[in-house]
């Protein structure tokens, strides 16, 4: 049995186990990935208090959201292409996340479809989805997410127009793969992804499928599709979004106080504060450092989850301490598929909610309600009182 001690074990493994084009799409962000990087430095940079001489037995990770009880402040985010990195990906993560007792997301653009989820599954998810210029494709996919028993609507924002990621430019990367030589030759170091991929129940964009004309190819509908995304995007264009739900709303990708104020007024159960993990506006701050600020000014008005760079249980308390209720994770759960399917998932969940209950208890707190501002430090900060910064 294979040890996965933490993310980056699992992360290492899939990158062993999946096709290069596959797993550069999952760990890469957009152009210079200069975001990517801010999303895990704007971590590193914050201290953990280390407190002794206090009762931290019993201690519980238990988190109220959106009416739910959770056993912890963790959320599967929405992945794209998940069914790619192992077959019925999409399927598998929600498994484990039903095991955990913790949400899962479905992407929009994901291989199996949220019929699929119902049909295997059956247990209620999340629904991720962006707004298409054709407001009859939209409405088709909240339909078919009501009709299949999601339960929260995630409207991701920051897709206005989608960004260049060098990464799979450079590796062709399209669904299914191009058959180039170099694709070839990675895929004959792969014959275990591809035999797995034999079981898959879909090889293409499930949710896609039943809008568009029957027969349309891979290839023409990840084109129309990535035409669809919509720039009109205001509380506006949004509101009918809102009313035809009827069931919680979050908006995914405020990085503002000023936008996470607009979201509120419109009616957000809920703000992700997201810069989508990297993969859009190269040279945006790291959530870390935009999280407090968007906290000071909608607290307690809003549930605020956050993602962007979140690797270990001590970050899940770092984002805690900034001001956030949960925290959503998608390149972990990735890894974790990508290394062992559900296990590997699974393995992912219990690696930061173990990491997390070390964190809490070595700074001296019981409940998610003692962390806070004053269990962490900004090393920059420390730097700047002490003197000993240059």
């Amino acid at each position: 049995m294979r040890v996965y001690p933490d993310i980056e074990s699992l992360r290492l493994h899939a990158r062993r186990r999946i096709p290069k084009a596959v797993f550069e799409y999952v760990d890469g962000g957009s152009y210079t990935e200069a975001t990517l990087r801010q999303n895990r430095r704007g971590l590193e940079d914050i201290d953990l208090v280390q407190r002794v001489l206090r009762d931290v037995s019993d201690r519980s990770q238990a988190v109220e959201l959106l009416g739910h009880k959770l056993p912890s402040p963790l959320i599967l985010g929405p992945t794209g292409l998940t069914g790619f990195v192992h077959p019925n990906g999409e399927i598998e993560a929600l498994r484990a996340a039903n095991a955990a007792g913790i949400p899962y997301t479905l992407c929009t653009p994901s291989i199996c479809s949220v019929g699929d989820l119902k049909e295997a599954v059956g247990t209620p998810f999340w629904f991720q989805i962006y707004v298409m210029k054709d407001k009859d494709f939209t409405r088709y996919l909240l339909e078919n997410a009501k009709a299949a028993g999601a339960t929260v609507l995630v409207i991701t924002v920051d897709v206005v127009v989608n960004a260049q990621r060098h990464r799979d430019l450079r590796n062709g990367l399209a669904i299914p793969l191009r058959m180039t030589l170099p694709t070839l030759l990675d895929l004959a170091t792969k014959p275990g992804w591809l035999l797995r991929m034999t079981q898959s129940k879909r090889k293409t964009f499930g949710n896609y499928q039943g809008y568009l004309k029957e027969g349309t190819g891979t290839q023409s509908m990840a084109a129309w599709v990535a035409e669809q995304y919509q720039p009109l995007l205001t509380p506006e264009t949004l509101g009918w979004i809102r009313d035809f739900w009827q069931g919680p709303v979050i908006i995914k990708g405020v990085m503002t106080p000023e936008d996470a104020e607009i979201a509120v007024e419109f009616g957000a159960d809920g703000i992700v504060v997201s810069n989508h993990g990297g993969r859009q506006l190269d040279g945006a701050s790291s959530t870390a450092a935009a999280l407090p600020a968007i906290a000071r000014a909608v607290k307690g008005e809003t549930t605020i989850l956050v993602d962007s760079g979140i690797r270990t249980g001590a970050d899940i308390f770092r984002m805690l301490a900034l001001g956030a209720d949960a925290c959503l994770t998608g390149r972990a759960q990735l890894y974790g598929l990508g290394a062992a399917g559900r296990a590997g998932v699974s393995r992912a969940i219990e690696i930061l909610q173990a990491e997390l209950d070390v964190a809490m208890a070595l700074t001296g707190c019981r409940t998610l309600e003692d962390i806070g501002p004053h269990c962490i430090r900004h090393r920059g900060q420390a730097a700047r009182k002490t003197g000993s910064g240059a």
